[in-house]
């Protein structure tokens, strides 16, 4: 499976191998730290890139249906007793 497909089918809530992660720091002293400990910029090769990035939740936009579910601005279904929220329903 591609990257995309893992992340994918685990929105889906389908069991993958492995689980994809995101790494989401931009610092720059982090970087001096691993380059000196693996020697070169070797270690940024090392990671897959399952989610190159990630952008903050707009739930501002949703309408709740009732205590349970809402509806973001796009007109996906989400389940909001549980986290992290789940996806219900496609547009």
């Amino acid at each position: 499976m591609t990257p995309r497909e893992i992340v994918l089918a685990q929105i889906n809530h389908e069991e993958t191998h492995p689980v994809p992660y995101t790494l989401g720091f931009d610092d720059a002293a982090l970087s001096e730290k691993l380059q000196q400990h693996y020697g070169s910029q070797r270690w940024n090769t090392m990671f897959v890139p399952y989610i190159r990035g990630v952008g903050g939740i707009n739930v501002l936009g949703r309408k709740s249906i009732d205590e349970t579910y809402a509806r973001d601005v796009f007109g996906t279904l989400w389940q909001l007793d549980q986290r992290p929220w789940y996806r219900r329903s496609r547009v």
